[in-house]
This record gives structure tokens, C-alpha cells and sequence, in this order.
């Protein structure tokens, strides 16, 4: 098991690992401890959370730097009383229910549209290998390496610079309608569409179906975490 995950208060992350579980542990803990920090006052507090996100996974790079042959993916989510502020690094997705349809919150760093031309110009290649498109690096004697297949995370420094630790940070304002996010690692989503997720009642009955949806597809499962967030009181 390489997914890891972490809530408290209105502040949450599901971390996808990939290669081993040290990069992505070191992320959730990473992340924990600054939110601690942040909640108890230790450290300044930054302009408003989207600076503190942009702050927090800078700090989680650096920490993760180490890690080669390993990384993770991470989606972390604040829910404010207005607005919505989502951190994106890699292949996890964030999708609200609004009036019971599903809205993407969140944009997959998948090897394609400006991803795609980023890692080309830069003198990568990407091929189709595993079931989907995946992002190779030549070695010293031109043999292809890495297939990742996502084009950011943290760790997997043998892959720079084509996979990169640069989230993607956005704001959501909240409306009336919104019901529930869920935030959940490609587990989910490599199995159901978006409006089929949020269409079940619970996070078991997604899981389940995520997992049933995973053996018709290839006789076998991926990692899967989900934090579903209520966003009507009760």
C-alpha cells in the first residue's frame, strides 16, 4: 500500500505513491506538520491559502528531493467558508457534486495538450506502454527509462526535468448547490467516470465499485484512497 492520507478540519490530502511508500509518507507527514503549524500559529501565517499551499508544496520538494526511483502524487484541499482552494501535483482528481453533477475541481498532469508539448521540447519521449501513455527518459547508453505516467510528482528525480514538482493551484468559490467533494487518488477514476463516482451514497459503496470496476477492466486493482467532503451543514 503506497497512498496515504490526512484530514483535519477543513484541511486534507490523499497522496498517491508509486515505486515505494518513503516519498509519499514523507509528503502526508510533511504536509501534517505544516498544517499543524499553521493552525497553531508557529509559523506565520501566509497572505491567504493559496500562498500557503504554493509555500507548503515548495517545502515538500525540497524535503522529497532525495527520493530517485520513487515519488508520489498529492491533492490537498481547504474548504473555506467562500472559496475553495485545491493544490494539484500528478494524477489524482478532485470532483464536486453540485446539484447532483459532477464538476471537476482538479486538471490530471497526464502526458498530453501542454503537458505533453512541455516534456517534447524538452527532449523527452512518451510511448504507450502499460495500458496508457507514459513518460520515458534515454540514460547515458540511450536506453528508455522511467515510464511514468504521470508528468508531475514529488521525488522521481532520475525523471527531471520532464516530471516536475510544480502543482497546479486553483480557487473554487462555493455556491449553494455544492454538496460533497470527493478527493481520491487515480484508483477511483481509472475505474468510474466523474458522475458515476458522486452518484454513490458512500465512500464503501464507491470503493466497492471502483474495485468491481477494476477487475472487469484487467483482472486486477490499483491503490485506492478517497476523502469524500461534506460542504452542507447538516
Amino acid at each position: 500500500m503506497e497512498d496515504f492520507h490526512y484530514v483535519s478540519g477543513d484541511f486534507s490530502i490523499v497522496v498517491d505513491g508509486h515505486g515505494g511508500q518513503d516519498c509519499a509518507r514523507e509528503v502526508a507527514k510533511e504536509f501534517e506538520e505544516r498544517v499543524a503549524a499553521f493552525k497553531t500559529g508557529k509559523r506565520q501565517k501566509a497572505a491567504d491559502m493559496k500562498s500557503f499551499f504554493e509555500e507548503t508544496f515548495k517545502h515538500i520538494a525540497e524535503k522529497t528531493d532525495k527520493f530517485s526511483g520513487q515519488g508520489a502524487c498529492a491533492l490537498a484541499v481547504h474548504v473555506g467558508e467562500e472559496e475553495i482552494t485545491l493544490a494539484n501535483l500528478g494524477d489524482c482528481r478532485a470532483v464536486i457534486c453540485r446539484g447532483g453533477k459532477a464538476v471537476a475541481l482538479t486538471e490530471d498532469h497526464l502526458p498530453k495538450g501542454d503537458e505533453r508539448k512541455r516534456i517534447l521540447d524538452l527532449g523527452g519521449a512518451i510511448t504507450y506502454a502499460s495500458l496508457c501513455e507514459r513518460v520515458y527518459k534515454e540514460d547515458e547508453k540511450g536506453d528508455c527509462i522511467y515510464g511514468l505516467a504521470m508528468t508531475r510528482a514529488f521525488g522521481d528525480t532520475e525523471a527531471r526535468p520532464f516530471v516536475i514538482p510544480e502543482p497546479t493551484i486553483t480557487v473554487e468559490k462555493r455556491t449553494p448547490e455544492d454538496e460533497f467533494i470527493l478527493s481520491a487518488t487515480d484508483g477511483i477514476w481509472n475505474a468510474l467516470k466523474n458522475q458515476k463516482a458522486v452518484e454513490y451514497p458512500d465512500v464503501e459503496s464507491l470503493k466497492n465499485a471502483a474495485f468491481s470496476g477494476w477487475g472487469d477492466m484487467f483482472m486486477a486493482a490499483d491503490n485506492i484512497t478517497v476523502v469524500r467532503i461534506p460542504l452542507q451543514k447538516s
